[in-house]
């Protein structure tokens, strides 16, 4: 067996593992899966109002595009910092990052007086209108959003579907940006991108110019930590 073909083996593994993931995240939750069903699940199915759903999104999220993707790829002998969990090179243009989270910002602000996103989010009315715990009831909110949606996402998209295939490439995607590797590094936009179908028209059309940032974000900086940046700030704003 040549040296190359752990690699690629690994690869294809990953692709197959990321895929399957995706379409039982896409089958399991709404509007495929029928809410009954999470209403029908232990501890969670007892939540007051439309709370069993937006829990079991979110744990769906943590398990199937987190967990298992991750649990996955270190069993087939990757490392965590192989697949983006690490603090990120400095940018040779500082300014472009903080540009980005700008434009990501103003344009979630912007999205609060499109009618069709306001008319999709909250994924949880219940939640908002009884506001548990003032401030920090909040912020532990955000805390949990951003663990068990955001990163899960980020490290499925921009880590387990960059770093390993960038690898196959002798290995230059861990150690500097390529321009050439740039189309590997934002193939995720497409599956990150499909994931969006069912959401306002808008976000969905929005998804592809992010998922190639965040991807060129990946490529450029070694790292998830960026892409994760904008994708919080995009929901929290």
């Amino acid at each position: 067996m040549s040296a190359e073909r752990p690699g690629h083996f690994r690869a294809v593994a990953l692709l197959a593992v990321a895929g399957s993931s995706l379409v039982a995240y896409t089958y399991l939750t709404p509007p495929s899966a029928d809410p009954r069903l999470a209403a029908s699940l232990p501890g969670i199915g007892a939540l007051p109002g439309d709370l069993p759903v937006y829990a079991w999104r979110f744990l769906l999220s943590f398990f199937v595009l987190g967990a298992l993707p991750l649990a996955a790829a270190l069993a087939l002998g990757e490392r965590p910092a192989g697949l983006g969990l690490r603090w990120p090179r400095p940018l040779s243009r500082r300014w472009v990052f903080p540009l980005l989270l700008a434009v990501v910002i103003l344009g979630s602000l912007a999205g609060a007086y499109n009618a069709s996103i306001f008319g999709y989010y909250p994924y949880s009315r219940t939640l908002t209108e009884s506001r548990p715990g003032g401030a920090a009831g909040f912020l532990l909110h955000a805390v949990l959003y951003i663990a068990l949606y955001y990163l899960p996402w980020e490290l499925l998209f921009r880590g387990i579907l960059v770093f390993p295939l960038l690898r196959l490439f002798d290995g230059r995607g861990e150690t500097g940006f390529q321009p050439s590797l740039l189309a590997v590094a934002c193939l995720q936009a497409l599956p990150s991108t499909l994931l969006h179908f069912g959401h306002p028209w808008s976000e969905t059309l929005a998804a592809l110019p992010f998922g190639l940032a965040a991807g060129w974000l990946a490529l450029a900086t070694g790292s998830i930590l960026p892409g994760l940046t904008l994708h919080a700030a995009a929901g929290l704003f």
